[in-house]
């Protein structure tokens, strides 16, 4: 997860958008992204973590 902080720091810290309308939708985007991610990470290692089970 410290991978997908990273990127996501490098890309808002990129742009200045802090008086911008846009800033808090930026955010949002920023925070979903990362959310998908650990979700994805997340069901492939349950994925892989039963499949080995099940081969026992």
């Amino acid at each position: 997860m410290k991978f997908e902080t990273y990127v996501a720091s490098r890309f808002r810290k990129s742009y200045t958008y802090k008086n911008t309308v846009s800033s808090p939708i930026i955010k949002i985007s920023v925070f979903s992204i990362i959310i998908g991610i650990v979700m994805m990470i997340i069901s492939v290692s349950s994925s892989v973590g039963l499949q080995k089970n099940n081969r026992n």
